[in-house]
């Protein structure tokens, strides 16, 4: 069983090389995962490349917000391996209480964990936290399969509004806190810069970027801002 705290696009993305790995390294394996505080974008906007990946796919069971909330539809469950993927102490008490043979969980340098990292390099982004995580729970090797499956009518429907000629260079200026993001100029000039090397600049917009869609040509002539 795999638990993260959010599924969010970005994060559910970016996992999903070493999730197709170890599917390609372990088909034989009874995969759950677990979405703990809100719904998964493997089971909406993500589901189409994940189809068949996960036996069974939980969400938003609210683990680890509050200390009170202890009880989890997994306690009767014997896991073979239960990795509490987030380094957060509550959800890795919480978790450490399911029937398991093996614990794999980073909060405080893998202090509660059965297996540790063998080297002294920390993963730092979520990709390497969740392949090594998966290494480390399966005790192997595992080569992150970089190519999506993606979908035939997806593929139909990207060559129509992309068409065949042009390199394309997907800019994606939306992420899930606007925290996160750049100003909107930056990747304006960004998408100029690309534009000057003979690349075709796409803009890639979500909901939240919705207001975005039509600017007035003149933002396009604003200088980004200083860093």
């Amino acid at each position: 069983m795999f638990y993260t705290a959010e599924d969010l696009l970005g994060d559910a993305l970016i996992k999903l090389p070493a999730i197709l790995g170890l599917r390609k390294a372990r088909p034989d394996i009874y995969f759950v995962w677990v979405a703990g505080r809100r719904r998964s974008a493997y089971s909406e906007l993500l589901r189409p490349l994940t189809d068949g990946l996960f036996n069974e796919l939980h969400e938003a069971i609210d683990l680890g917000a509050r200390w009170s909330n202890t009880v989890i539809p997994f306690w009767k469950r014997h896991f073979d391996v239960v990795i509490a993927s987030e380094a957060h102490l509550r959800s890795t008490l919480a978790l450490r209480r399911i029937p398991h043979n093996k614990f794999i969980a980073p909060w405080g340098n893998y202090f509660f964990s059965d297996g540790a990292p063998r080297n002294s390099i920390k993963a730092k982004t979520v990709y390497q936290q969740t392949l090594q995580q998966l290494e480390l729970a399966l005790d192997l090797e595992i080569s992150p399969v970089a190519k999506l499956p993606i979908p035939e009518q997806y593929l139909r429907c990207a060559s129509k509004l992309l068409p065949p000629g042009p390199i394309y260079v997907g800019i994606v200026p939306g992420a899930g806190g606007k925290d996160k993001c750049w100003p909107l100029q930056r990747f304006i000039a960004l998408a100029q810069e690309q534009a000057k090397c003979g690349h075709q600049p796409v803009f890639l917009l979500g909901p939240s970027e919705a207001q975005w869609r039509f600017r007035p040509r003149s933002l396009a002539q604003t200088p980004p801002a200083s860093s």
